[in-house]
């Protein structure tokens, strides 16, 4: 079976009898070269996840996440310096979007912030983090 690396995890309750109850952990992993979602009745921490414990798997699609990259973004530097932060989008709440109206509202997401990144870079100010550009994978 194929080894997999949590990448978020959160918890879920419901209400019963007017008491908030633990329901399921909703989890983000990565296997091979895929992302997916899942859940697990049990409690699980970002470390310890028993992948025979995992239901309604779900891959992700790239598209959901990583947009196209468009002309007039900045493209990180490769390799990006050491004491670089990468951020992530973040997939939990991927299983509520995926059949919405919006099911890339990650992705677009993703590009918002880049866009308004972009803007903030060409003004500085010097308590904001510097921005070096979007790591571009496969377009």
């Amino acid at each position: 079976m194929a080894q997999i690396e949590v990448l978020e995890t959160a918890e879920s309750f419901r209400e019963v009898d007017r008491e908030y109850k633990f329901s399921h952990t909703l989890i983000v992993y990565r296997m091979d070269n895929g992302i997916y979602h899942a859940l697990s009745q049990a409690r699980c921490s970002t470390t310890k996840v028993d992948n025979q414990c995992l239901t309604d798997n779900i891959q992700v699609p790239i598209a959901a996440y990583q947009p196209l990259f468009p002309p007039g973004l900045t493209r990180a530097p490769d390799p990006l310096p050491v004491d670089s932060y990468v951020k992530r989008p973040r997939l939990i709440s991927y299983n509520r979007l995926r059949n919405s109206r919006r099911p890339t509202y990650i992705a677009d997401q993703v590009l918002k912030e880049a866009e308004v990144c972009e803007i903030v870079e060409r003004h500085p100010y010097p308590n904001i983090a510097k921005y070096l550009g979007c790591e571009v994978h496969n377009g």
